[in-house]
């Protein structure tokens, strides 16, 4: 079998449906898995690559493929933090909604365990696949089931199960504890909004910076300069367009790094 009949068949296997048999294996062993607001980088990538070796094939620059390979490999990178940092501020909002409503339904009398589930079937009722909603329903389901309330494996509520914890052992009022988690929790999110609001004009600047370069060889290719075939031919040419595609890529990367460990 030829190189590309076996480059044809990885890439169908890659890119084509999954088997009936891949779903029940991840429903079992990672049910949760894969997470709202991630992707499926292999459905991604692997076109993309396939993409950047037609270039590649077309053009015979060996520079350009790695400069491409540079652009599709941040582009992926940068789209799957945004759908994680997203991810991250839909299950805040979705904890404040599960606390406020456990407190309600504690200020009723009624048992915790019942209050987890009923918060629990509100947020499951907004969105099916909520891991708030899950791990708070498997939470409240132990509990009544005569199980611990094991903070450790609560998941995304580990925090409603921790004070559930602390109150059952020192008695202390549970609903005056998650009064407070939810005022601590309330803050994070007001500082956090205005430090990300703060930090929009520098990280636009950063990606205005890193595609900067682009308009400079459009100028150059409308003067004459004609700098494309500059970088395209081998040599000298396809090491700085590498260079700079990499530099430009690692700004972008570092900006991004910066602005996480701030809002962390």
């Amino acid at each position: 079998m030829s190189a590309a009949a076996l480059l044809c068949l990885a890439t169908a296997t890659l890119v084509g449906p999954r088997p009936p048999a891949h779903f029940r294996f991840r429903a079992v062993f990672a049910p949760d898995s894969p997470r709202r607001g991630q992707i499926d980088l292999q459905r991604w990538i692997v076109p993309g690559a396939i993409a950047v070796v037609g270039v590649a094939a077309l053009t015979g620059s060996v520079g350009l493929v790695v400069a491409a390979s540079i652009v599709v490999v941040t582009v992926g990178w940068s789209v799957r933090a945004a759908m994680r940092d997203r991810a991250a501020l839909t299950r805040d909002d979705e904890l404040l909604q599960a606390v406020g409503v456990v407190i309600a339904e504690l200020s009723v009398g009624s048992p915790t365990a019942l209050a987890c589930a009923r918060a629990s079937a509100e947020i499951l009722a907004d969105d099916a696949s909520s891991p708030v909603g899950w791990h708070l329903s498997i939470l409240a389901a132990r509990v009544r089931l005569g199980g611990g309330i094991a903070p450790e494996s609560a998941g995304s509520v580990h925090r409603i199960a921790s004070l559930w914890a602390a109150a059952a052992r020192y008695g202390l009022p549970l609903v005056d504890l998650l009064a407070a988690s939810r005022a601590d929790l309330l803050a994070r999110q007001r500082f956090a909004a205005r430090t990300r609001a703060g930090l929009a004009g520098p990280r636009a600047t950063a990606r205005v910076l890193a595609v900067l370069p682009v308009f400079g060889l459009v100028l150059g290719q409308g003067i004459g300069a004609d700098p494309l075939r500059v970088l395209l031919a081998p040599g000298a040419g396809s090491v700085l367009l590498i260079v700079g595609t990499a530099l430009a890529a690692a700004g972008i990367v570092w900006s991004e790094q910066i602005v996480a460990s701030v809002l962390r």
